[in-house]
């Protein structure tokens, strides 16, 4: 992602499955489906396109309808992806629905729990 920043892209989907591992061990972004890139096709249809995944998303992104994406909104997503990862890839909120966690997340300010078995494994 740090890459990505330095050539000046905003990516706007990262989660777990859009993360490849190569033969080194390397962590490598794919699908770049919802990266700032394509700001062309916004300039040409005056469609703001969404971003992310929900359950990915950050809080200002669930709530808010201007179309601006933020290294911010990257950088929570990538806590996601961490809390994600400690808990062996299980999809974060797995036994909630799309409103509950819109509510969890920006009216309660509740997010995904950190796993109780994780906190062992980095002992």
């Amino acid at each position: 992602m740090e890459y990505l920043y330095r050539k000046g892209v905003l990516y706007g989907d990262l989660k777990g499955a859009n993360v490849l591992m190569d033969d080194n061990r390397r962590c490598l972004v794919s699908d770049f489906g919802q990266s700032e890139m394509r700001s062309e096709a916004y300039r040409l249809t005056g469609t703001p396109p969404p971003y992310g995944t929900l359950r990915w998303q950050a809080p200002e992104r669930m709530v808010s309808h201007h179309n601006r994406l933020t290294q911010e909104m990257d950088i929570y997503a990538f806590a996601i992806c961490c809390v994600e990862i400690l808990d062996k890839s299980t999809m974060p909120w797995q036994h909630r629905d799309d409103f509950a966690i819109v509510r969890l997340v920006t009216e309660e300010n509740k997010r995904p729990t950190f796993p109780k078995r994780a906190s062992v494994a980095l002992r």
